[in-house]
């Protein structure tokens, strides 16, 4: 979120616990250098990337460093997000859960929709994805996400969180992901301007979104 909101997490995160250092040694990401040359918001030398909305003019700077464990993969190792202008002006975005994305390089590259007009920013790795609609530039984006897509284990007990894997975009405005528990991930494609997600494989889970709660479907909405 941006720096300021709330928002609570999922329960059943304790669940996850055994598998968290499985999964932070498969899913490092190689990811792309700085692009073009703006006015940084980070600290002298932590700008590792300025990933660019050229059709608002609004950017995501991520600070860290670009390191890598294995001597031979380039990853990185982020400490904070802005949302940022052509000037340099920029609000921290805060995720509900930064160090679950830390440990296991769980930021990535593709944060603008194909068509620039969504940005999807990681909540955390149970708490899911922000989206935010690029055309209210960054007083908008600041003021807050415009909404979030997480997925469930609905159960007699209450909710399983999932840990959720950024895939990529399809189309415009189509997201793909993947969300599970101990190596056992399902694909996931959610239209991130109705809310909607679909699985050929997964329709017990439900999704959480701005727009409420639903069954995943198990295809498209035609």
């Amino acid at each position: 979120m941006v720096k300021g909101s709330n928002r609570s997490s999922l329960s059943g995160r304790a669940i996850a616990i055994g598998v968290v250092a499985t999964v932070i040694a498969c899913h490092k990401q190689t990811l792309p250098q700085s692009v073009g040359k703006p006015v940084s918001i980070c600290a002298a030398g932590h700008t590792i990337s300025v990933l660019e909305n050229k059709r608002y003019g609004t950017a995501v700077e991520v600070c860290g460093h670009v390191i890598s464990p294995d001597g031979i993969q380039r990853v990185w190792e982020v400490e904070r997000l802005y949302l940022r202008d052509k000037a340099g002006a920029g609000r921290e975005f805060v995720p509900d859960d930064a160090a679950s994305l830390q440990q296991s390089f769980g930021y990535y590259a593709d944060v603008w929709s194909p068509d620039q007009e969504f940005l999807v920013l990681p909540l955390g790795r149970f708490e899911g994805f922000a989206v935010m609609v690029a055309a209210k530039g960054l007083e908008g984006l600041a003021a807050g996400q415009q909404g979030a897509i997480r997925l469930v284990d609905p159960g007699k007990d209450g909710d399983t969180g999932l840990w959720h894997e950024f895939g990529g975009w399809r189309q415009g405005h189509l997201l793909e992901f993947s969300a599970g528990l101990s190596g056992d991930k399902v694909s996931f494609t959610a239209d991130v301007t109705s809310g909607r997600v679909w699985s050929a494989t997964a329709n017990r889970f439900e999704a959480i979104t701005t727009k409420g709660r639903s069954k995943v479907l198990p295809s498209p909405p035609q």
